[in-house]
């Protein structure tokens, strides 16, 4: 069971000084990408600290896992224990109960998942079904007495700036801050695993993973990085017809659009998170733009007909010589198969971005929007 009880500190190891010995005689675990994330190996227990995204030189939260079995030590660092390996996870999210039962190959350690309605891959809607994994409501609203009564022993929860989960006390289990949609790099993101693989047990086969996706990864962007064309790339669709929001030129998307040598309409956007940007500039983008990748969700796939219903400025501005791209994610996996796997989101970008090279598959989730024009021509012919 995790205690969510707080230890005072007693200085049986210290907070990292850097890369080897900490001065407390931990030894440093080396995240090479992740910036929110240290972690020292004690000889009874593991600490790992995970930092504040919002708030520069402050600590989200402190964990300190301790074999599952192993008597608790009398000495241990402030912050909420947690036995390990995880038994019995609820994950508020579908991208972390994806991770785990792919990834992790840790399924059966995932008691329940909230936001049930939203999750997308078929297996997992089968887990759901089957009652396998229970539902748990809504993740800003979950049923606190189911909770309490599923003895669940981690809730991995996405936090969000000054959120305090108050509402998750009441379930007598301790939180776990999922803040690796804060990292500004797709490797950041996806080397957050390994914490994961000290939660559920799986450290090796987690560390295993996260090397070949890093050097599949790196390989793949040289060989991009060696291209001379450069596409320019518009992104995503208007929130409202005043305003929509792009990836900023810093975040995740805006590394992984760089890597793909492509010449992205919003890199000067130096954020990490998204940006709003008034619809007459998005206009200029798309009008300027190679390549329009779109994301999307709705229950029905949005056409080419649909973007001139919605959107004519845009769908005239797009005839000319940008090829639409549109993946809806209410009816493919892309948000939780993709964030843990920026190897394969980069494969992706790069067959649209770069057809001329070889040797890549085939998209997956991005389509193709055929233009009416087009389309009429090619009956023609």
């Amino acid at each position: 069971m995790l205690l969510s009880v707080l230890l005072l500190w007693t200085g049986a190891c210290s907070a990292p000084d850097g890369a080897g010995k900490t001065s407390g005689g931990g030894d440093t675990v080396a995240f090479r990408h992740a910036r929110l994330l240290r972690a020292v190996r004690c000889d009874s227990f593991v600490r790992v600290d995970v930092a504040d995204a919002w708030h520069r030189g402050r600590t989200l939260q402190t964990y300190v896992l301790v074999p599952r079995g192993q008597r608790l030590p009398e000495s241990l660092p402030r912050g909420v224990v947690v036995r390990t390996p995880l038994e019995r996870a609820v994950a508020f999210s579908a991208v972390h109960a994806s991770l785990a039962a792919h990834e992790l190959q840790a399924g059966e350690k995932i008691a329940g998942v909230c936001d049930a309605a939203y999750i997308v891959g078929g297996d997992l809607r089968r887990r759901v079904a089957d009652g396998t994994w229970r539902d748990f409501g809504r993740s800003l609203r979950p049923d606190i007495e189911a909770l309490r009564a599923a003895s669940a022993d981690a809730l991995l929860v996405s936090p969000f700036e000054n959120s305090s989960h108050g509402g998750l006390a009441g379930a007598g289990t301790a939180v776990v801050e999922c803040a690796d949609y804060m990292e500004p790099t797709p490797l950041g993101r996806a080397e957050w695993m390994r914490f994961y693989g000290m939660l559920f047990g799986c450290e090796a086969r987690a560390d295993s993973l996260f090397a070949d996706i890093e050097r599949r990864y790196a390989a793949l962007s040289r060989r991009l990085g060696a291209t001379r064309r450069r596409p320019r790339v518009a992104a995503d669709l208007p929130a409202s017809p005043d305003v929509w929001y792009v990836p900023g030129g810093t975040s995740a998307t805006g590394c992984l659009l760089a890597d793909a040598a492509a010449d992205y309409a919003f890199a000067g956007e130096k954020t990490a998170g998204g940006v709003p940007v008034a619809f007459e500039r998005g206009l200029a983008a798309v009008a300027s733009a190679n390549v329009w990748l779109m994301r999307y969700g709705r229950t029905a796939d949005f056409t080419a007909e649909t973007l001139a219903a919605e959107h004519p400025r845009l769908a005239t501005a797009a005839t000319a010589g940008c090829a639409l791209w549109a993946c809806n994610t209410l009816r493919l996996p892309y948000h939780e198969r993709l964030p843990f796997r920026p190897d394969r989101l980069l494969e992706e970008l790069a067959a649209i971005l770069h057809p001329e090279l070889t040797g890549l598959r085939k998209p997956l989730f991005f389509t193709r929007l055929r233009k009416a024009k087009s389309e009429a021509g090619e009956r023609k012919n």
